[in-house]
């Protein structure tokens, strides 16, 4: 890879434009996402808060339309799934055991269930399946029959509830944005870093431990050597590695156990906010395909105006197999359609901009591993445990924020501090 930054990946609107889109991780809030809004105030980045006012719109599985103030139930059967859902699974969720989710009440028989068999056999009302399905793809570009019911409540309570995590309001996992980009964040902190400490363009291959230390071997041919290293890449990549001595059983079945959800985007770029005009707050959600979800992704202050799509989970993987012609007109085709059928006129883009991050060679996915049924019981005992001289740190390991760049920056200090601490005298 030539470039810093990971899943945060910022780029110019178009040619010839100095306005900036962000194809990879997206909002913050500065109250429960502390770290990460320290660094935000540390390297002085402005933020843009996510639009909230508005008709959003909704696109039922039969291709019906709605539009309705945002906020407001979309429609009478969404409202019924959610009153059965949210007071049974609030109840697990406060219950639940971040520091050892195996320890939480009724632990094995959750992990041993999806959670679409959750919603389907527990709750027994169809329409519950729909919704826990735009949750799972929206979250983790998953489907519910993908990810145990364990698993999922570990996620969203690491995210302070499932209130804030699909909240674009105060405290909400989409609160805020950042007006240069969130790889601003990786840039600043690189530029702390002393000259020649990182390296581009160094695909890790090998890592070998010994007595004598820790020598990592790159593909492109380069050979660090070290007392400690911190290995950060998501679990499931772990077998793209060569360890010496190999791994533990426990901790390669984790990684092989594991898998990366679809996440594409594509952002369509305008000239002129014609949504807001017409009196559209951006959000839409579908339960169609491609598109699961879209929202307003615009800077005020710059004049960039654009909507970002979503294309996420089983739909997902379906519209992956096409040209990017024939992807890039049907994902246009549904969002005029959806809002022509609300009413409003609806320009063509100035710009689109594409990417699959299960396409890309380094990630095979967004945003963060998934386990699926009895793993978290049987095998998440070993996501945090070093290996030797070898720490592992990354998103889904944090206890705050899984999938999300708090959780990335806070499982980054635990992975720092237990590098210290191995490394300081007896006392």
């Amino acid at each position: 890879m030539d470039r810093v930054g990971g899943k945060t990946l910022s780029v110019r609107s178009g040619p010839g434009r100095t306005t900036i889109n962000d194809l990879g991780a997206l909002w913050i809030n500065d109250s429960n996402q502390s770290e990460v809004y320290k660094l935000f105030e540390r390297f002085h980045l402005e933020s843009e808060l996510q639009r909230t006012t508005g008709k959003s719109i909704h696109q039922a599985q039969d291709g019906t339309t709605t539009a309705a103030p945002y906020d407001s139930p979309l429609s009478e059967e969404v409202r019924m799934a959610l009153t059965q859902l949210l007071p049974a699974w609030s109840q697990l969720i406060e219950e639940h055991n971040l520091e050892d989710p195996r320890a939480s009440p009724q632990a094995k028989r959750l992990d041993s269930m999806s959670f679409a068999h959750y919603c389907e056999k527990e709750l027994n009302l169809p329409a519950v399946l729909d919704v826990a399905n735009q949750i799972t793809r929206g979250l983790l570009g998953v489907e519910a029959h993908e990810i145990s019911m364990l698993f999922i409540t570990d996620y969203i309570t690491s995210a302070t509830g499932l209130a804030n995590i699909v909240s674009e309001r105060k405290d909400g996992g989409q609160y805020m944005r950042c007006k240069t980009g969130m790889q601003s964040l990786c840039h600043g902190m690189s530029k702390e870093l002393a000259p020649g400490s990182v390296h581009v363009n160094t695909p890790v291959a090998e890592i070998e431990q010994s007595a004598s230390g820790c020598i990592v071997r790159s593909s492109s041919g380069a050979v660090l050597r070290s007392k400690k290293v911190v290995v950060s890449v998501p679990t499931t990549l772990y077998p793209t590695l060569t360890f010496s001595p190999p791994l533990l059983a426990e901790k390669r079945a984790l990684a092989e156990n594991s898998i990366l959800g679809y996440y594409s985007k594509m952002v369509f770029v305008w000239d002129k906010p014609w949504w807001r005009e017409q009196g559209f707050s951006g959000v839409f959600q579908s339960s169609l395909n491609p598109i699961s979800l879209a929202r307003d992704t615009s800077i005020e202050a710059d004049q960039q105006w654009s909507i970002t799509c979503f294309m996420v989970g089983e739909p997902g993987r379906r519209w992956s197999q096409l040209s990017k012609q024939v992807r890039q007109k049907s994902v246009w085709e549904q969002l005029r359609t959806a809002y022509e059928n609300a009413g409003a006129k609806v320009p063509e883009p100035v710009n689109a901009l594409e990417i699959e991050w299960s396409k890309q060679q380094y990630f095979l996915g967004a945003p963060s591993p998934v386990y699926g049924l009895n793993d978290l019981t049987t095998l998440g005992g070993e996501i945090r445990t070093p290996f030797k001289s070898v720490h592992f740190v990354g998103t889904e390991t944090s206890l705050v924020w899984k999938g999300y760049m708090e959780g990335a920056i806070r499982s980054g200090q635990r992975g720092a501090q237990e590098v210290v601490a191995s490394l300081a005298p007896p006392a």
